[in-house]
């Protein structure tokens, strides 16, 4: 879930994401930084899914980031996002 927003400040939007400490996940709180590779869907059942973009994300809402690459191992977690799945409510 998104629990924070900063704007677009050179080309680049980050958010912090916060949520349960589950088995495969690095860490229960993320600054993430989304750029313009950055891709952001919202899934929706048994429809395509929909394209977005960042300033689609709002406080509250709750996603899943993907990333594949470095990540700081600082509390919260730092990393880029590859991918953001906006969920349903």
């Amino acid at each position: 879930m998104i629990k924070n927003r900063k704007g677009e400040e050179n080309g680049k939007t980050t958010i912090m994401v916060e949520g349960e400490k589950i088995e495969g996940t690095i860490s229960d709180k993320a600054k993430i930084t989304l750029d313009e590779k950055t891709e952001i869907y919202q899934s929706r059942e048994l429809e395509e899914w929909k394209e977005l973009s960042s300033k689609d994300l709002t406080l509250y809402t709750p996603v899943v980031v993907y990333f594949d690459g470095v990540y700081e191992t600082s509390y919260p977690v730092q990393m880029g996002a590859d991918t953001i799945i906006v969920l349903p409510n």
